[in-house]
């Protein structure tokens, strides 16, 4: 079920783009498309626990064998003015700011596309279905290869 919060948009650390940077091969392989390489910060009416509405986790494998957990994505979309954007949020399991802010991955530059300011009202949609994935290619050539063979067989 989806959960709704509010927010307004403020100047972080400028560290969004480090984020980015680092996982980047991940988040691309996670989220299904080239994020911006920044992020656009929130600071929430209220504390969340963004793992309760992530359906998308950065992680990896420990020479031990243990997993480890880097960060959290939650699939959102965010309104403002007469906008509907859908996006990402993230956050850090070395988390850098409190539980009452997130940090926006999105597919544009929100501040050139929609001029997105500081102090700007926001809210937020928390969605907890994931989009599906287009199939590729090959996946395709091979459903339709076995259709019509088992369309030949009967």
């Amino acid at each position: 079920m989806p959960f709704t919060v509010h927010g307004r948009i403020f100047e972080g650390v400028h560290r969004g783009s480090g984020i980015i940077e680092y996982y980047y091969p991940r988040i691309v392989g996670l989220i299904g498309y080239h994020p911006y390489k920044g992020t656009l910060n929130i600071q929430l009416n209220f504390s969340i626990d963004i793992k309760k509405y992530a359906t998308k986790k950065i992680e990896h494998i420990l020479l031990d064998g243990k997993t480890t957990v880097n960060a959290f994505l939650a699939r959102v979309e965010l309104k403002f003015q007469d906008n509907v954007y859908e996006c990402w949020a993230i956050r850090e399991t070395r988390e850098q700011y409190p539980r009452d802010v997130i940090e926006i991955i999105a597919k544009d530059n929100l501040d050139e596309k929609f001029g997105i300011r500081e102090g700007m009202e926001v809210e937020i949609v928390f969605l907890d279905d994931i989009p599906l994935k287009r199939p590729s290619f090959w996946r395709g050539f091979f459903e339709k290869a076995r259709d019509r063979k088992n369309k030949q067989q009967t």
